[in-house]
């Protein structure tokens, strides 16, 4: 399995992280090889040369059944490509594994010889591994030709499945998000300024790295900067107990795949309020275990976090609805035994 640093910050990681944790690398005798992580350009260049030297050693000892490439679009595609080639020149299956919201976007950007490109990759996939349906149907303007299946993201479960057990009493937003403005930030900061004019106790607490400068310039000029936190990237024990202290989780992004924060929230039994984008509606039923507005609303997003607001029936709820279904359909032991799967059906091809 080739990509990126499993202690890195962002979606991709977490779920290759989510994997190794519940038993995949274990059960499926996965030799994971990192390609990339957030260091100097000099040293990300020599860190992806040495994952590929790494395969290229473990291909000529037979030591490679398949390999299975975690890639999103731009430099990461053709980072990963690299990778594809070598398995094909000696004749090994590839699963491409795509993660991100605008892949379909960077494919149309690229130039006649970068389509072809990204053309030939997928189509010579055994599997192109995407989020949902809905990106199944997308990624089919690629070509038709593409083995596409669709595979959640996996979640794990808090131990206590209890919504709002051991959450405080003050009225706290959850955003988990790069602070940038296609997480729709900027929107988030608008809407609470008028939701804190009619809940004073509420607070927006903005986890993630990113622009804080731009947004604390905002909320400076709206008056709200001492009810807003920027408690930085967060992860392991950090996420947890902001998500056991939030009451409403909000990503009103302006390009999703299938966002794992939302995931996450949803299994705390946090309601959500995120944007109608991605693969988000094939999981979400606005109004029965989530909330959705559209990309940009600014009005719809303040009204919905204000219903939120004013009803601790409505958060449970949403909550409970959410949990559940996060529970039934993403949880990470569930969705790694899917995956092992699809190893199995791979492999059993390749024998024939």
């Amino acid at each position: 399995m080739v990509g990126t640093a499993l202690e890195g910050r962002g979606g991709m990681s977490s779920v290759i992280a989510s994997y190794r944790q519940h038993g995949l690398f274990e059960h499926a005798s996965v030799h994971y090889v990192e390609a990339h992580r957030e260091v100097p350009g000099i040293s990300k260049a020599f860190l992806a040369l040495s994952g590929l030297f790494s395969i290229v050693r473990l291909l000529i000892f037979g030591r490679v059944a398949l390999l299975h490439i975690h890639a999103a679009s731009g430099i990461s595609f053709w980072r990963k490509a690299l990778f594809s080639t070598l398995a094909h020149s000696f004749g090994r299956p590839v699963i491409f594994h795509i993660h991100g919201g605008e892949f379909l976007e960077f494919f149309h950007r690229s130039s006649v010889v970068g389509r072809w490109l990204i053309r030939w990759h997928l189509e010579g996939a055994v599997r192109v591994i995407v989020l949902s349906k809905i990106w199944e149907e997308r990624l089919r303007e690629i070509s038709p030709s593409l083995h596409l299946i669709s595979l959640p993201n996996p979640v794990a479960l808090p131990e206590n499945l209890s919504p709002n057990s051991s959450k405080s009493t003050a009225l706290n937003f959850l955003f988990l998000g790069r602070l940038e403005r296609a997480k729709g930030v900027f929107e988030a900061v608008a809407a609470f300024a008028q939701v804190v004019s009619e809940y004073p106790d509420a607070r927006l607490i903005l986890a993630g790295e990113g622009d804080q400068v731009a947004v604390e310039a905002q909320a400076v000029e709206l008056g709200i900067l001492e009810k807003v936190s920027f408690p930085g990237w967060v992860s392991g024990v950090a996420k947890t107990r902001l998500l056991a202290s939030a009451q409403v989780f909000i990503l009103p992004s302006h390009v999703e795949g299938l966002p794992v924060s939302m995931l996450e929230a949803m299994a705390f039994g946090l309601p959500v309020i995120v944007s109608r984008v991605g693969s988000v509606p094939e999981v979400l039923v606005d109004g029965e275990n989530g909330l959705m507005v559209e990309v940009g609303n600014v009005e719809s997003l303040r009204t919905r976090m204000l219903i939120l607001a004013g009803s601790a029936a409505m958060r449970t709820r949403l909550g409970l609805a959410g949990q559940s279904l996060v529970a039934s359909q993403f949880a990470a032991p569930k969705v790694c035994r899917q995956l092992e799967q699809v190893y199995a059906e791979v492999l059993g091809e390749a024998r024939l």
